[in-house]
């Protein structure tokens, strides 16, 4: 764009304020709605990504009761797990399965002195630690002389710690004892949950212990955790909890149509709410293509009455020499330069706010604020596309005006008063 067509847009601009100011209100607001609404979708998403964790390819196994006679068994008979059988499902299914975690689990008293509280006291292999469902505030995870040795060692939630050592920061719960029903443990760590998706507090000890406390020498489990690779659609996780009910009714000897175990896939949870994301992401696109749509109305309007003012004026141009093009880029390049500078405020506006937003949200303490919204921004991608969308949404402002001011006649214009 030359400077004098720069000069000849910006003083057209200049001597109708009012009017620009007020057109270009609706493109901007248009632009800011579609940021910010992006913005919102974004939270919504990271939010979504928070309460899965970084790996939403997780399962849980539980013992469950057959409903179904099979080969002279009897219906209704219970189903537990046992480290043993899982043994043949790690074989078969090795190349899916990422994290294989055993878990046995008890409702216990944890107390310290004269504090004490109800909780689940669940034993678990280090491994647990590589699923990603909490992070360590204090202390340390369980570690493989723990489970080698059989320590009796606990890793305590936020929770408890504040209850059971309630003058103490997490640091200073590291090392103190603790009574388990009548045993006494070390606690080693404090930890706090990264997952919405429950909000028990749970006492971790290694599974070694438990199996000495606890299970016996049967090895009977109450809960098993895996971690998959490669299931990235509803169609392969169904038909991997489907395969993996079959192979536990052969291990187990009930219908394999039966539901003998009870499994939770969290990935189809995952996907669900990921293809309710994408529904919403589009919805988000179209509200924002819609209110941008309104400011093209509103420009293309204003450019036809301008275009009507301005008629004696093109035709004079006309009639020196001017070409139709010419006329035609003077009036795109002044709708053009509406649509980018407004444009530009309310994107300004937008990322302001989505940014103000998210940092208020950071400095929110973990747990306080909302746990379903996190981090409202949008990335540069999105910027760089409003910027597309603006000049677009310019040049189609300007089209039906320009053509209109490129056809018309020196002498009816010279003649319009």
């Amino acid at each position: 764009m030359s400077m004098e067509l720069l000069h000849e847009v910006g003083g057209s601009m200049s001597r109708n304020k009012l009017r620009v100011a007020l057109t270009g209100f609706s493109i901007a607001f248009g632009i800011f709605m579609l940021i910010v609404l992006l913005a919102a979708g974004n939270g919504l998403l990271n939010g979504m990504k928070r309460m899965f964790g970084n790996n939403p390819n997780k399962m849980q196994v539980w013992g469950g009761w057959t409903s179904k006679e099979w080969q002279g068994r009897a219906g209704n008979r219970m189903v537990k797990l046992d480290a043993t059988h899982f043994e043949a499902v790690l074989s078969e299914y090795g190349d899916v399965i990422e994290h294989y975690v055993p878990m046995i689990n008890y409702s216990v008293t944890v107390s310290h002195g004269h504090s004490s509280r109800t909780t689940n006291l669940h034993g678990v292999t280090t491994n647990y630690g590589d699923l990603d469902e909490f992070r360590i505030v204090a202390g340390r995870w369980l570690n493989d002389l723990d489970q080698s040795e059989r320590r009796k060692v606990a890793v305590l939630d936020l929770e408890s710690a504040e209850v059971l050592f309630p003058k103490r920061t997490p640091e200073e719960c590291v090392g103190e004892w603790l009574k388990v029903n009548d045993m006494a443990f070390t606690v080693v760590g404090v930890y706090k949950s990264r997952s919405n998706f429950s909000r028990d507090q749970v006492t971790y000890c290694p599974f070694s212990t438990m199996v000495g406390i606890y299970a016996g020498s049967d090895r009977q489990l109450s809960t098993i955790h895996l971690t998959l690779r490669g299931l990235d659609t509803p169609k392969k996780n169904a038909d991997f909890t489907d395969a993996l009910n079959r192979t536990m009714a052969r291990i187990e000897g009930y219908d394999p149509t039966d539901h003998g175990v009870w499994i939770w896939n969290k990935a189809e949870d995952y996907l669900e709410h990921e293809n309710m994301m994408a529904g919403i992401r589009l919805l988000i696109w179209a509200i924002g293509i819609a209110s941008l749509f309104a400011g093209i109305v509103g420009i293309s309007n204003i450019m036809l009455i301008t275009v009507r003012e301005r008629t004696r004026e093109f035709g004079i141009r006309k009639a020196i020499g001017a070409s139709p093009r010419s006329i035609v880029t003077l009036v795109l390049a002044e709708s053009v330069a509406i649509t980018l500078i407004f444009g530009y405020i309310g994107m300004f506006l937008g990322i302001a706010l989505s940014q103000g937003a998210s940092a208020l949200l950071d400095m929110t303490p973990e747990g306080e604020g909302p746990q379903v919204f996190v981090s409202p921004t949008v990335d540069m991608g999105v910027v760089m596309g409003a910027n597309v969308i603006m000049i677009i949404a310019g040049l189609i402002a300007g089209y039906v005006p320009a053509i209109r001011a490129a056809r018309i006649k020196p002498v009816v214009a010279l003649a319009a008063v």
